[in-house]
């Protein structure tokens, strides 16, 4: 039995088919390689570098260790963030970047001195400030550390900043 139905009736000559499965079949083909690729990236997001980032180390000098009592960021965010507790003549170090379009990053981190071996320099602060701004230079200062201690740095500057604090006692009044 023979379908009467009008879309039934039309037929496409042999040659068409062929040629239309054929640029199906490569079309399809051309898509594979753009799709694997489109999944890949978004499995792999990339993360831009950040516009400007600080490495901060503390080098501790005395004979106290430093437990962590502040550490703020006013502008970016950390990447690694400072130790709890810098034990006496140790260590520490950290790092922050900036987040935000135009921005850079600055932080304080605030230290008190405890199990000195002298007692009389135990509770007393030791205060590290790194700026590293989108426009202008980069500053440091160690404003707000107790005059019993002094507190030095060298600092690279640059977009990638490193700068190296250290703790170290005052030099005796006289």
């Amino acid at each position: 039995m023979k379908s009467t139905h009008p879309a039934h009736r039309r037929t496409l000559p042999v040659v068409i088919w062929s040629a239309l499965v054929a640029t199906l079949a490569t079309a399809s083909l051309a898509l594979v390689p753009a799709q694997a690729s489109a999944a890949r990236q978004a499995q792999q997001p990339v993360t831009p570098a950040a516009a400007r980032s600080t490495t901060v180390a503390l080098t501790n000098n005395v004979d106290c260790a430093l437990v962590r009592t502040e550490a703020r960021l006013d502008s970016g965010t950390w990447i690694t963030e400072p130790p709890l507790v810098i034990n006496q003549r140790g260590r520490g170090e950290w790092g922050s970047e900036s987040n935000q379009l135009l921005r850079g990053t600055e932080g304080t981190v605030t230290y008190f001195t405890a199990g000195c071996t002298d007692p009389t320099y135990n509770y007393k602060l030791a205060k590290v400030h790194w700026k590293n701004p989108y426009f202008g230079k980069n500053d440091y200062d160690a404003n707000g550390t107790d005059p019993l201690f002094q507190v030095s740095w060298l600092g690279l500057g640059g977009n990638s900043d490193r700068v190296a604090f250290t703790l170290d006692y005052a030099p005796p009044a006289g």
